[in-house]
């Protein structure tokens, strides 16, 4: 139940373990687990990566199955398989009966871009059109943009991907200094702020 609580959540920050519970009317021979990782695959190693225990024998048999938090330390999108065979030689596994562990493993702070102005610059123009590239490792909840302390634009992690990643704002020409920041969140809950440039807009002569 731990771990179907869990994966109603596709994005994570902090590892968890994996549990699987096998019933079974025989005694299972041979179990398996593999573990994909942005699509590399690798099989576990029992006593390192996972425990097995037979919990229950009267009956059916049960076997409980843990995965270690720490096969998913690094960053990236998980997909785990349990595999087994009993001593009949019947075998089964965790998609064959579609019961699929896929989560993304995100513990990493997305980032933003400013460019088209550097903090400090007094540019002569009518209009500067500044740009903001945010990126991240798994995918973005929100973009907002943050004029003179005011946010100035919002966009969601979808707007984003459709304009390729680059939100455009335009500064028109004031008498005083502005100051521009970001701030970017992704799907898991991490966030970053840019730091605060500050400009002068002037119009030319």
């Amino acid at each position: 139940e731990e771990t179907k609580t869990a994966l109603e959540s596709f994005y994570h920050t902090v590892p968890f373990p994996v549990v699987f519970l096998e019933t079974n009317v025989d005694y299972v021979g041979e179990a398996q687990i593999i573990c994909m990782r942005n699509g590399e695959a690798k099989t576990l190693v029992q006593g390192r990566d996972y425990t097995a225990r037979l919990e229950a024998e009267a009956g059916r048999k049960q076997y409980r199955y843990t995965v270690s938090p720490q096969v998913f330390e690094e960053d990236g999108a998980y997909e785990v398989i349990l595999l087994s065979r009993d001593r009949a030689s019947n075998s089964s596994d965790s998609l064959a009966q579609q019961k699929m562990v896929r989560f993304f493993m995100d513990r990493t702070p997305p980032q933003c871009l400013i460019t088209g102005v550097s903090n400090g610059e007094i540019c002569q123009v009518r209009e500067l059109w500044i740009c903001l590239e945010a990126r991240d490792t798994g995918a973005l909840e929100s973009l907002e943009v943050y004029a003179d302390g005011v946010r100035a634009v919002s966009c969601t992690g979808t707007q984003v991907a459709e304009m390729g990643g680059m939100v455009k704002w335009r500064a028109e020409a004031k008498d005083s200094w502005q100051r521009i920041q970001a701030r970017v969140r992704d799907q898991a809950g991490n966030e970053f702020w840019t730091e605060e440039l500050h400009f002068y807009v002037t119009q030319a002569e």
